[in-house]
């Protein structure tokens, strides 16, 4: 689970298998989506600015997608990673 530096939305990836990632805004209590993916789900962070939700997939796909917390809209993928991807991280500068 991840929440937004402004704490304004709040994920959490969820389901058995850890397939969907679920976003809501906190303020409101509103959920804005779950999606669902085709592998596990092994990391999620928002942005510094909290504009983008990415999150990162499994092997074999090792996918990192990039979403828009305010509509669960896929903007985003990230494609060629050639090892699972275990964590996503901004650096706040």
């Amino acid at each position: 689970a991840t929440l937004s530096d402004d704490g304004h939305f709040f994920a959490a990836v969820l389901g058995k298998l850890k397939r969907q990632v679920s976003i809501w805004e906190l303020e409101t209590g509103k959920h804005i989506s779950t999606d669902v993916h085709d592998e596990g789900i092994l990391s999620c962070t928002f942005t510094p600015k909290g504009d983008r939700l990415l999150t990162a997939t499994a092997f074999p796909s090792n996918i990192i997608r990039a979403w828009d917390p305010t509509t669960g809209k896929l903007l985003a993928e990230m494609h060629g990673h050639r090892n699972q991807i275990s964590s996503l991280a901004f650096n706040p500068d």
